[in-house]
């Protein structure tokens, strides 16, 4: 069993356990779940965050629309007494760009900030700047620390509506195509018999993958047309199946692993059936072939 195919079970089985309970319960849990990530991101969306900017976008002017709050990262120190003489504020110093540009800006405070190599939250103050500075960022105390929002968390209902709406899609058990085997097997012997498991639909009557009724076969056939024999505890069926019939090697997948199955389609019915290895699947094949 490969992993994608105990993926596509498990989803399966799941969205088949919540309709067992209830038809529309699978639909209405992916909605719900995927409103749940909506909210989170519309809430997210609505909550107001610093801009990052840099200095040479701050003087340029490149400012984010309709955006004053922003947040700049450089070395903070105190201006000098005998240089703040334009400012009324208590706490006035200067904010350096470390990477090299050169720009400064002045930062106005109402209460003290802790100096050295730190970030500032602000907006653009209209009081004058200090020599040697281009802008004045009236600061935030204490600065706003950056926001990480959880988007695992966020993603993760979204992620299980998408994996209920793939279940819902696959159904259970999951059927999957499968290939021929690269070596054909020894031919089913006259008078020889397979054991399987009968699924489909026979005649009026309707078998679930779900729940699929042991039975053995045989084949018995001319040039152009063949007979299957289905044998149950107390019931014996012929279906004759034309050698031009369309017919489907699959594998059927459940949460407990995958079995080698083959699809008929003949006149008097559309069968399932699934064998326990891909050798006794390959040989009626190729009786029917």
């Amino acid at each position: 069993m490969r992993i994608d195919d105990r993926i596509l079970a498990v989803l399966g089985r799941l969205v088949a356990s919540l309709a067992g309970w209830a038809p529309w319960a699978p639909r209405v849990a992916s909605i719900g779940l995927a409103t749940m990530t909506l909210i989170s991101l519309l809430i997210v969306g609505a909550t107001p965050e610093p801009s990052d900017i840099s200095y040479e976008d701050l003087q340029a002017g490149r400012i984010p629309a309709m955006t004053s709050w922003l947040r700049l990262e450089g070395d903070l120190t105190v201006v000098p007494a005998d240089a703040r003489y334009t400012f009324t504020d208590t706490w006035v110093y200067t904010l350096r760009d470390t990477r090299g540009s050169g720009l400064a800006v002045t930062v106005v405070a109402d209460s003290p900030l802790v100096t050295g190599h730190t970030q500032i939250t602000g907006r653009i103050s209209g009081a004058l700047s200090a020599p040697g500075t281009f802008a004045s960022i009236a600061a935030d105390v204490p600065t706003k620390p950056g926001r990480h929002d959880p988007w695992l968390l966020y993603s993760l209902p979204a992620v299980m509506a998408i994996g209920m709406t793939v279940g819902m899609r696959v159904g259970y058990p999951v059927v999957r195509r499968e290939s021929p085997t690269a070596s054909r097997p020894a031919p089913l012997p006259s008078g020889g018999t397979v054991a399987a498991r009968l699924g489909g639909r026979i005649g009026a009557r309707e078998i679930s993958l779900d729940s699929m009724r042991s039975c053995t076969l045989a084949v018995v056939g001319d040039v152009e047309t063949c007979d299957l024999i289905l044998a149950e505890r107390d019931l014996t069926r012929r279906i004759t199946v034309r050698r031009a019939a369309m017919m489907r090697r699959l594998r059927i997948c459940r949460t407990s692993g995958c079995e080698p199955a083959l699809e008929i389609h003949a006149p008097s019915g559309d069968l399932v059936l699934a064998f326990t290895n891909r050798v006794d699947r390959e040989r009626i094949a190729t009786a029917l072939e």
